[in-house]
């Protein structure tokens, strides 16, 4: 959801009660009172349910824009008791669900048709904020917990490279960012959940309380629950930014380079960025970060020490953390500015053994035009991740103790016919070329994904998953979208 909508909806739920709407469940269709002859009463809603053409419009597509799923409902919960109350409605009435936070997946995962969504944007209060722990409701985003935890000297530990997306959602999926090569995934670091189940019961998980419903939840693509409330790690965070850019001609120096800063643990984050060099090739870039306190700024020799990289292509820059947090966020609003945002936009992004990274990007980038990324600026990502072996079953990372979230991030054109199609052959054959490594899909992605593939992906864990499936969300209302059962 970008930013206009998302104050739009806060401001319909402010100032409004619940619409009075029934289901015909001959016609599976959502009425008004006025024309609910028939129709099964809809249960009090704090919130608002929205059927109208122009709102159900707005969620019929996510970042990709690619997927067209049109739902027959969205609500617009003003409490967690609605998010209860809609699941067990639509349980009763084998209506399916999807959970949407901030819609940043690109192959329709939080799309439903004919279905409800709920937009879990509303539930957006941040409880409280400790030295060691935050509990926030789902809809809250990284960027809102980071604005109101560094004036308070305290951060979640990971955060994604683009902080626009809502804690539910990136806790459904994995969460991966600069410093996951210290502390793993987003999902490493949460402590506890308030979750709604698809049987429509409130539970509260973790590690030691409910383990198996944790275990599932946990980068469980929103197949069992829809996570309501979080309580995350914090830790001490200096209230200023130091970046570290790195510029380099050579695939393996920079690799050289990046192992030495994340092994010997210089920085407070690291993430590797290769782009078009405006010739046909490619450039590649180390971006680091170092968070520091005022008047004790970081010894620069210590943390460049031993790096092969000439003088000119370094460039360090100072600013506040929180600015340095939402830089991603920017580019994306400065493509919106554009024109560039709600465009098309295929994403394949995989996790790939680290022994392996070498030669698989080795073997992908000569199977890449630089054109191929598209008007707006496309470039691929890698993000190292310290691989904390988690008990969850359905977060799948290669079996070694440090991996590479690979990802190509590429934008296209309506006029373009061939776009699409095109490039999801691409991110499939990135997909199967990874797997054949060891690699695994991150599945915010755009990659194209059978029951098969599924499977494949989760192993002999794939029928743990599926008896969760039956015990958590017994009537498969959940989340349809990625096909995952």
């Amino acid at each position: 959801m970008d930013q206009s909508r998302r104050t739009l909806v806060k401001a319909m739920v402010a100032g409004a009660s619940s619409l009075v709407l029934g289901f015909d469940p001959t016609h599976r269709s959502w009425v008004t009172s006025a024309s609910a002859s028939g129709a099964i009463a809809i249960p009090h809603l704090d919130g608002m349910l929205l059927t109208d053409a122009a709102s159900l419009a707005n969620y019929s597509d996510d970042f990709g824009t690619f997927v067209k799923r049109t739902p027959r409902a969205v609500l617009l919960p003003a409490s967690v008791a609605d998010v209860v109350t809609a699941i067990k409605f639509c349980r009763e009435h084998k209506i399916k669900v999807v959970g949407r936070g901030e819609g940043h997946s690109s192959g329709g995962q939080s799309l439903v048709s004919d279905g409800l969504v709920i937009d879990m944007s509303t539930l957006n209060q941040i409880e409280s904020i400790g030295s060691a722990s935050a509990t926030v409701q789902a809809g809250v985003t990284l960027r809102e917990l980071l604005a109101a935890s560094i004036p308070r000297g305290v951060r979640p530990p990971v955060v994604t490279g683009y902080v626009g997306l809502s804690v539910g959602g990136v806790l459904s999926m994995g969460g991966i960012g600069p410093a996951s090569y210290r502390y793993g995934a987003v999902v490493d670091n949460v402590l506890e959940l308030e979750v709604v189940t698809g049987a429509g019961k409130l539970e509260t998980c973790s590690k030691t309380k409910n383990p198996a419903l944790f275990a599932a939840v946990v980068g469980g693509v929103g197949q069992f629950v829809i996570i309501v409330r979080a309580k995350v790690k914090m830790q001490a965070a200096p209230p200023l930014a130091r970046n570290y850019i790195i510029g380099y001609f050579d695939l393996d120096a920079m690799l050289a380079d990046a192992s030495i800063l994340t092994s010997q643990a210089r920085t407070d984050g690291v993430y590797l960025r290769i782009l078009p060099d405006g010739n046909g090739g490619w450039i590649y870039g180390i971006n680091a970060v170092k968070w520091f306190s005022p008047g004790a700024p970081p010894d620069d020799a210590q943390v460049l020490a031993g790096l092969h990289f000439p003088p000119p292509a370094l460039s360090v820059t100072d600013t506040d953390a929180f600015t340095y947090d939402i830089a991603a966020d920017n580019i994306f609003e400065n493509l919106a500015s554009q024109g560039l945002y709600d465009i098309p936009h295929v994403w394949g992004d995989v996790f790939v053994p680290a022994s392996k990274l070498a030669g698989y990007v080795k073997t992908v980038l000569p199977t890449l035009n630089p054109a191929f990324l598209g008007p707006d600026g496309g470039f691929i990502l890698l993000f190292e991740v310290k691989n904390k072996f988690p008990e969850a079953i359905a977060f799948r990372l290669p079996q070694e103790e440090k991996v590479f979230l690979f990802d190509i991030l590429t934008s296209g054109s309506f006029s373009d016919p061939n776009y699409v199609a095109s490039h999801l052959a691409k991110a499939r054959a990135v997909f199967e070329g990874a797997r054949a490594l060891g690699g695994t899909l991150y599945p915010i992605g755009s990659t194209p994904m059978a029951k098969s593939d599924w499977v494949r992906q989760y192993g002999p864990l794939y029928p743990l998953l599926a008896l969760a499936k039956t015990v958590y969300d017994p009537d498969r209302i959940l989340t349809p979208g990625p096909g995952i059962f």
